[in-house]
């Protein structure tokens, strides 16, 4: 990885953290959501990887759960995004997103593209 398209992806990650930082702010502006709780996970070795979470309870007792994970595959960077619904029945998916599939050049737009499209899914009646 040369130098411009480390810093590139440096900056990336750093954007969707600010993005997801962000939607976070806005849903603790819900009178619906109770509590909001935001964290990132990163992991090395053979598969390094890059969690976000946001989670949300609401004044329901339901929770949502905003995921966004990159991870290294052994070939290509694989970035997934959903969101979830826990209740007391268990816990399904509200919306799952492509997979998206990048090599070093594009990583950073794809996972920008991805963050943008979890932060922008309507799951929360307005």
């Amino acid at each position: 990885m040369n130098g411009s398209l480390s810093r590139d992806l440096v900056a990336a990650l750093g954007d969707v953290t600010a993005s997801l930082k962000n939607h976070s702010l806005r849903l603790r502006q819900r009178v619906d959501v109770t509590s909001v709780e935001r964290r990132c996970e990163i992991t090395g070795g053979e598969r390094p990887a890059v969690e976000w979470y946001v989670d949300a309870e609401l004044g329901t007792g339901d929770a949502l759960t905003w995921r966004l994970l990159l991870y290294w595959s052994g070939a290509e960077w694989v970035i997934e995004a959903d969101i979830r619904r826990v209740a007391i029945g268990g816990s399904h998916a509200e919306v799952e997103f492509d997979r998206r599939v990048s090599h070093d050049a594009t990583l950073g737009k794809e996972l920008l593209a991805a963050a943008d499209d979890l932060t922008s899914a309507a799951v929360l009646a307005e």
